[in-house]
C-alpha cells in the first residue's frame, strides 16, 4: 500500500539538506556548464534558499502528486543512484544531461539544482529548474575626476526566496511518489507540460488549485438552474466545506446527488460538468483550503451594492434571511448583529 501524506499549509516541516549541486543549462545558445563541486550546504544563504523553496513546492496549492510511467529514464537514474551507490555528482550530471537532451529549442536558460534532503523522516531527491530572469541595477564608472552612474542589466538572476519556482519536483526515495510543480510550455505550436511529460515521464494527479477551479467552474455552470440562486449556491459551498472538515476529502458527485435529491436530471448534469474538469470523484482538498476558498459567499447587485458574508451563516435563518419579492427584487434581513468594537 502506498501512503500519500497531504500537508496543510501551517503544518511544520523538518528539512535536513544532505547534498546539493548547481549546474547551468542554456539550450537556446547550446551551452551546458556542469559543476564538479557540491554546494556549501552549511552556508546560511544556501540553506535558506533551498529549504524555503522545498517548503513552497510541498505546500503549494498548485503542487500535484505523480507517479513515474514505465520506462522513465529519471526513475532509472534514481534506482542506479540508490541501489548501485552512484556518486552524487555523477548522478546530478546524468539528470542534467537528460534534461538537456530532451529540452525544447526555446527553453529558457536556467540553473538546475539537484538536492538530497531528509524531509521529516523521509529521504527525498529534489530537482529544481531555476529559470534565469533579467533584473536591472546600477554600475559606477570613474572617469577622471567624475563619477558616472549608469543602468545595467543582469541576465542570469535566480528566483528569490519570495518567488515561486515554476518547474520542480520532490521525489520520495522510498516509494518514488513525486510532488510536482509544473507548467504548460509552447512546443511546436502545441501546449505541452515539458517537465512532467517529457523530462520526468510521469503521470500527475490533479492539483488542489485545479480542484478549486474545477469546483468553481461546476458551480458557475449550474448556477442558472438553481431554484434560489443566493441561498442554494451558498448551501452548496457549505456542503463542500463540511465534507472537507472530516478528513480533507471532497466528492462533488456525492454533493450533487444529495443536494439535488429531488431533481435527478440536474444532479446528473452537475456530475457531467464536474467530469469535464476531473472533479467528479473523491479528491483531497484539505479543510483549511476548502474554508479559504468556499468559506465566504459574495453577492453583487445591479445597483453596485456588494455583500460578503461567512457561508456558515446560511444555516441560521434567524440571523440571515433572503426574501424574494413579487417584483423579482430581493430583501435581505440581518438580525442580532453587532458592530465590531461594540
Amino acid at each position: 500500500m502506498i501512503l500519500i501524506i497531504h500537508y496543510e499549509r501551517d503544518v511544520p516541516m523538518k528539512i535536513l539538506i544532505k547534498k546539493a549541486i548547481l549546474h547551468i543549462l542554456d539550450k537556446k545558445n547550446g551551452k551546458m556548464l556542469f559543476s564538479e563541486e557540491e554546494l556549501d550546504i552549511d552556508s546560511e544563504i544556501c540553506e535558506d534558499f533551498i529549504t524555503n523553496h522545498i517548503k513552497k513546492i510541498i505546500k503549494s496549492s498548485a503542487a500535484k502528486k505523480a507517479h513515474f510511467n514505465n520506462g522513465s529514464k529519471v526513475q532509472g537514474m534514481l534506482r542506479e543512484f540508490y541501489e548501485n551507490n552512484m556518486p552524487f555528482v555523477d548522478f546530478s550530471l546524468e539528470i542534467c544531461k537528460h534534461m538537456y537532451s530532451t529540452a525544447y529549442d526555446e527553453m529558457p536558460a536556467s540553473d538546475i539544482m539537484i538536492i538530497i534532503a531528509k524531509i521529516d523522516s523521509e529521504m527525498c531527491v529534489g530537482v529544481l529548474k531555476l529559470d534565469h530572469k533579467a533584473l536591472y541595477t546600477h554600475k559606477i564608472v570613474t572617469k577622471g575626476q567624475k563619477m558616472d552612474t549608469q543602468l545595467m542589466q543582469y541576465e542570469s538572476i535566480l528566483p528569490s526566496n519570495r518567488d515561486k519556482v515554476s518547474e520542480a519536483c520532490i521525489i520520495s526515495c522510498k516509494d518514488q511518489i513525486i510532488t510536482l510543480i509544473d507548467m504548460a510550455n509552447k512546443i511546436s505550436d502545441d501546449s505541452v507540460s515539458y517537465f512532467s511529460e517529457i523530462f520526468l515521464e510521469c503521470n500527475p494527479d490533479i492539483s488542489k488549485k485545479e480542484i478549486v477551479q474545477g469546483i468553481e467552474y461546476t458551480l458557475e455552470n449550474v448556477r442558472g438552474r438553481l431554484s434560489d440562486i443566493i441561498s442554494d449556491e451558498a448551501r452548496l459551498k457549505l456542503m463542500i466545506m463540511e465534507q472537507a472538515e472530516e478528513e480533507g476529502f471532497i466528492n462533488l458527485a456525492d454533493v450533487a446527488n444529495e443536494f439535488f435529491d429531488e431533481d435527478k436530471e440536474l444532479a446528473c448534469d452537475c456530475i457531467e460538468i464536474a467530469k469535464e474538469v476531473n472533479v467528479d470523484k473523491e479528491l483531497y482538498l484539505g479543510e483549511k483550503l476548502a474554508r479559504q476558498k468556499f468559506g465566504v459567499h459574495k453577492l453583487k447587485f445591479n445597483d453596485g451594492i456588494q455583500l460578503t458574508f461567512p457561508t456558515d451563516l446560511i444555516k441560521y435563518s434567524d440571523i440571515f434571511n433572503f426574501v424574494r419579492n413579487q417584483d423579482g427584487s430581493i430583501s435581505i434581513c440581518m438580525n442580532n448583529l453587532r458592530l465590531v468594537g461594540d
